[in-house]
């Protein structure tokens, strides 16, 4: 009888020493979002950043890094940790895992295109048109004229020299840049073809690509070179 008593005084002390400590609220991530590990299905909506090296006179190639989706926490209850599905296309068969890279992947006729499978070998195609990016510039004499796309972002090019109004520079750093991008969007930019300029400029364009699951983000960052 001795023994359960001190048992239940012990118990007793050691509740009521648990309720005065201080609640520890969410410090402890006790609060944070449960995720699944794993998820091997197409989703509604994912993020895909897609960098495009295009060197002089020569063919395109895309890294394709994979990114968040709309089920990771951002717009809905549903979150995985991370996705997986296999990437197809004529070249190149691999896996497509969020938060890496598929690397050189060829441009053809200026569109990147490929497909994505998921566990149940439901497939989801892409394809791409790059071309408004990739053939973004001619020659015009003594000029190179550049037609900004209408999905621009930004656009970076080495300059000679930094008289340019603000809206085009980025002060004395070298390179003109459009911060004002919404009034270049489908405007033409002409400099010169004398070799002071860089021989590649870069484009920031940002995209929503409709699937049969629901409006993908296209982010392409692309880098063009005028000659070599």
């Amino acid at each position: 009888m001795k023994k359960i008593s001190l048992a239940f005084v012990v118990a007793l002390i050691a509740y009521v020493a648990s309720c005065s400590l201080p609640d520890p609220g969410c410090d402890d991530h006790s609060c944070d979002e449960k995720c699944l590990p794993l998820n091997k299905r197409h989703v509604k909506s994912m993020e895909m950043h897609v960098q495009v090296k295009c060197a002089y006179d020569s063919i395109c190639l895309a890294n394709i890094f994979f990114g968040l989706v709309k089920e990771m926490g951002w717009y809905s209850v549903d979150c995985y940790d991370k996705y997986e599905y296999t990437f197809v296309n004529e070249s190149l068969k691999a896996k497509a895992v969020f938060g890496e890279t598929i690397s050189k992947v060829p441009l053809k006729e200026d569109h990147l295109r490929f497909s994505l499978f998921d566990e149940d070998d439901v497939e989801k195609k892409y394809d791409i048109d790059l071309s408004e990016i990739v053939h973004s510039y001619k020659y015009v004499g003594d000029s190179i004229a550049i037609k900004m796309p209408e999905t621009l972002t930004e656009f970076l090019i080495e300059c000679p020299y930094c008289t340019f109004a603000t809206r085009y520079e980025e002060k004395c750093k070298g390179y003109m840049a459009c911060v004002g991008y919404e009034e270049f969007r489908n405007t033409t930019m002409t400099i010169g073809v004398d070799s002071s300029w860089g021989k590649a400029y870069i484009m920031y364009a940002t995209f929503d690509y409709p699937t049969a699951y629901g409006s993908d983000i296209i982010e392409v960052h692309a880098e063009v070179e005028l000659r070599e």
